[in-house]
């Protein structure tokens, strides 16, 4: 699998990189060699499971064969010839770049690497606003403006008043909502939406004048006659009142003439993987929630397999997986991206805390296609909601989708991990209760992971180092637990590994391949570590 290793300066970055990762390139999976030589397949500069592939990139494999010791013929099987790689210096071709590295024992002519590669992901959705700090205006209360309650209003005594909103990335507005105070002769009767790409330099997208308005809290929609394009910051500037005073009780920015998507509240992200095959349809997507005040600012996801109005909020795309939110802060943040054609995994550590999302294809132990399990999606991430801080408290369910935690029980239940069945529905998988965090007690959940969901007396952290002082991994299967029972298949490229004699970023070798190693949020007993394929 692609690999990209960083540090973000904070969360928003962390989203920025992920999306340049997964729609600027394309990506590289299923890494095998076979002949003599001990060296490795690694990416530009010698990166663990670096080798990318870029934007030109095809769904094929890349076979890479040596001639001698220190040189290999690049070929693909779409691509065709590429050219010739050396040992011990980067190569870079229209479809893939990476690094030979010598090992201790050296390469002979026939040896061979092979790695399949997949087109770059499509970015469908990146915009709006990140956080409530960025809409402000001369108006008294603006966050009031933002609150969804009419009793809560905005007032100015006097014109002109501008509620500007500056959006996390460019970002287009076609329409505007506005409601009215308390009374209809505080309403606005002139006013304009602009944009500017500087916060300074102001441009009118559409303005309306002799607005007036029949009742109190009304509501009223105006939408631009053409499509005034995208842009980091909008205002709406009233110029004039029905009186001297303006009163507002609600306003609300939407990216889409149907007004569908409110921009003014949230930031959406939402991508396409084109599947390991280059012909499927993964949605991958999300929003960010924060909070400045209990400082939380988090990722949050969603998994669904139909999204008919590209439109549409990624909110409100119904038969979703429920939230899974990975929480983070505006503090640096370490991470790992993992990705291929059909999935992609999330490793990110703040402060000594780690968390693991993983969203898109797993390993189902069905056929994939429509007769036998059509679409095995996963989803999981730490918290099963959107609304906490990263050093929560509430430890019981802020799991890593390995060893899932439990949300709440009873209506709209959700959990840390939600796994779509061959039937076509999602079933909420959770290890651990929300209340104590002990195995087997999470109500409302209808399945588990394997091996964490043991019994505790006979985890399999009893099982310590092979002779050869390595360290075993087992595929992490997931079993519904309750009537029909199914086991579905195991998740690609995350395993369980043992907690003895290990530490958290340690790198272990699986064949070909390296895996990170990291414990569960920051929990280090020996039955709370996983490893994470980094090729």
């Amino acid at each position: 699998m692609t690999t990209k290793i960083g540090t973000a300066a904070n969360y928003f970055e962390l989203l920025t990189q992920l999306d340049a990762f997964l729609s600027a390139t394309g990506h590289a999976w299923g890494l095998t060699f076979t002949g003599a030589g001990n060296g490795r397949l690694r990416g530009p500069g010698g990166a663990v499971g670096g080798y990318i592939g870029t934007a030109a990139s095809v769904t094929e494999t890349i076979h890479i064969v040596a001639t001698s010791a220190t040189s290999f013929t690049v070929t693909g099987t779409v691509s065709g010839a590429l050219g010739t790689a050396t040992v011990g210096t980067d190569f870079a071709s229209a479809v893939i770049a990476f690094r030979i590295v010598a090992g201790s024992t050296a390469f002979v002519a026939g040896d061979q690497f092979a790695v399949n590669t997949t087109p770059k992901w499509k970015r469908l959705r990146f915009g709006g606003c990140t956080e409530t700090t960025y809409r402000t205006g001369n108006i008294s209360n603006v966050p009031a403006l933002f609150d969804g309650m009419t009793s809560t209003q905005a007032t100015s005594a006097a014109v002109p008043n501008q509620i500007r909103v500056e959006m996390g990335q460019p970002t287009e507005v076609r329409a505007v909502a506005i409601w009215s105070g308390g009374a209809t002769s505080t309403a606005p009767k002139d006013f304009a939406l602009e944009w500017s790409d500087d916060g300074s330099s102001w441009n009118v997208a559409q303005a309306w004048t002799g607005q007036s308005w029949t009742s109190t809290y009304q509501r009223r929609d105006y939408v631009t006659a053409a499509a005034p394009g995208a842009h980091r910051y909008w205002r709406v500037n009233i110029t004039a009142g029905q009186t001297t005073t303006v009163t507002l009780s609600e306003l609300r920015l939407f990216a889409d003439a149907g007004m569908k998507w409110d921009v003014s509240s949230r930031f959406e992200f939402a991508w396409e993987a084109p599947g390991l095959d280059g012909g499927k349809r993964i949605f991958v997507a999300g929003y960010i929630n924060t909070n400045v005040t209990t400082d939380y600012f988090n990722l949050v996801w969603r998994g669904f397999r139909f999204w008919f109005d590209p439109e549409q909020s990624v909110l409100d795309v119904p038969a979703h997986s429920g939230d899974k939110a990975l929480l983070l802060s505006r503090t640096p943040i370490a991470y790992w991206f993992v990705a291929n054609g059909g999935r992609v995994m999330i490793v990110c550590r703040v402060s000594s805390f780690y968390q693991l999302a993983y969203i898109g294809f797993g390993l189902p132990f069905e056929i994939i296609d429509e007769e036998h399990h059509p679409f095995p999606y996963l989803i999981g991430a730490p918290w099963p909601g959107n609304n906490a801080r990263w050093d929560t408290s509430s430890l019981a369910r802020y799991r890593n989708p390995w060893d899932p935690g439990a949300g709440t029980s009873g209506s709209g239940y959700n959990s840390g991990l939600a796994a779509i069945f061959p039937d076509g529905q999602f079933v909420q998988v959770a290890n651990r209760s929300d209340s104590s965090g002990n195995e087997g007690q999470a109500a409302g959940a209808d399945a588990r992971v394997w091996p964490y969901t043991l019994n505790s007396n006979y985890q399999p952290d009893n099982w310590g180092d092979n002779i050869d002082q390595s360290k075993s991994q087992l595929a992490l299967v997931i079993i519904k637990t309750t009537t029909p029972y199914h086991e579905w298949g195991s998740f690609d490229g995350l395993y369980w590994i043992t907690g003895q004699r290990n530490t958290a970023e340690a790198l272990e070798r699986i064949g070909a391949f390296d895996c990170l190693c990291i414990q569960n949020i920051n929990r280090a007993a020996f039955n709370h570590f996983c490893a994470v394929a980094l090729d």
